[in-house]
């Protein structure tokens, strides 16, 4: 196990943070693209971070990464100030 130790004094496990940081970088090519319009996102949760694009064509793009590790979590979704396109 590679080890480092924060100025907190607190272990951390270098191969879950670099795990964790992939995972969420490989996810970021499906959210938003060049020509993306970045929106305004916000989570109730501290755990959960919420993340929009509304995309050259229209459609909107949803991220949401939970931040735990170890916990499972159900969110609810609501999305105010976006008109879909009449075909959605």
């Amino acid at each position: 196990m590679v080890v480092l130790v924060s100025p907190r004094l607190a272990v951390i496990d270098i191969r879950r943070v670099l795990s964790t940081t992939f995972h969420a970088a490989k996810l970021l090519k499906y959210w938003a693209r060049g020509g993306d319009q970045i929106l305004n996102a916000s989570s109730d949760y501290a755990g959960l971070a919420a993340y929009a694009a509304k995309r050259a064509d229209g459609s909107l793009s949803l991220l949401f990464i939970n931040k735990s590790p170890t916990s499972t979590l159900n969110a609810s979704v609501n999305l105010a100030s976006y008109t879909p396109a009449a075909s959605a």
